[in-house]
């Protein structure tokens, strides 16, 4: 199902915010300077300006950030997407796009009570789509309310059997099922959302305690040391 918003000023922000945008100093040209835009590109790009400025990079990144959280709220009233993603779930980066035709952005999420990754497409006409997939067939990299959370889960585990993590610094990552080179059904991703913990010193050493934390269940299995 689609909707619109009316949103044709985040649309426009969202132009106009790549890296590739230029200013002008309003003091030192007139409208006269500027005869039109170039044909065949986009986003639209003037011709005949005159002295031409860069956006600085923070304030070019800051911009970027202020319109993708303004599309993010707009998608995030999407009553699709609300039951999409249950209450119980995790948010990515966006991706933005630059196509005339194609969508400006899309916003990734993860339901942990489902284990359904869940994509928000904003158009360039200001519609949302909604699209689920199970686990098993895609889901993104982890990020970092995950990683806190799957440490913490692990140490409390690892530490309840008796080892001393008080030192260690842990760390996670997404990890994915054994590849069976002989079996072409293996599948690419766990149908729920594993994180694979370490515990160490840190600086380049190995680590010494490991554990998996599915975040769908909060079950820690294959907990201890690491030989």
């Amino acid at each position: 199902m689609r909707t619109c918003l009316p949103m044709l000023s985040v649309l426009m922000f969202l132009t106009a915010c790549n890296d590739g945008v230029s200013v002008f100093d309003p003091h030192t040209h007139s409208h006269s300077s500027v005869s039109g835009v170039r044909e065949g590109s986009w986003p639209p790009e003037p011709v005949n300006m005159e002295n031409e400025q860069r956006l600085p990079t923070e304030l070019r990144a800051r911009s970027r950030r202020s319109v993708v959280d303004i599309a993010r709220r707009a998608v995030m009233n999407h009553p699709e997407l609300l039951a999409a993603i249950g209450n119980d779930y995790g948010t990515y980066d966006a991706a933005m796009s630059t196509s005339k035709t194609a969508d400006v952005a899309s916003f990734i999420f993860y339901n942990y009570d489902t284990d359904q990754t869940v994509e928000a497409m904003l158009g360039i006409d200001g519609a949302v789509s909604v699209r689920s997939q199970p686990a098993s067939t895609w889901q993104p990299t982890e990020n970092a309310l995950e990683v806190e959370q799957a440490v913490s889960l692990a140490r409390a585990s690892l530490e309840a059997d008796g080892h001393t993590l008080e030192t260690l610094t842990g760390t996670a990552m997404l990890t994915y099922p054994q590849r069976n080179p002989s079996a072409d059904n293996t599948p690419m991703f766990y149908d729920s959302r594993m994180l694979y913990v370490t515990f160490g010193f840190g600086d380049g050493e190995p680590p010494l305690y490991s554990a998996r934390v599915d975040l769908s269940s909060r079950v820690i299995s294959e907990g201890g040391a690491i030989r």
